[in-house]
């Protein structure tokens, strides 16, 4: 069943699940007013530095950046 759902899926089970996790974190970022250690823990992610990490090797930038951006996208 794992083999099957990495051919599908092209991930692990859990590189899936941290993907769905960072994007949720992604978008708690550039929605919320949550604080980003709210954000991290309300994702599962108990380390702030591992947060940062993985998001800018998943979403491409750290959460605090993915929020500026949200804001100065905004008229």
């Amino acid at each position: 069943m794992i083999r099957l759902f990495r051919t599908k899926s092209g991930l692990t089970v859990v590189g899936h699940v941290r993907r769905r996790r960072l994007r949720r974190a992604g978008h708690c970022s550039r929605s919320s007013t949550m604080s980003i250690p709210a954000v991290a823990a309300a994702v599962s992610i108990g380390e702030l530095q591992s947060f940062n990490k993985a998001s800018r090797r998943e979403l491409g930038a750290s959460p605090c950046t993915l929020r500026t951006r949200r804001r100065t996208a905004v008229p």
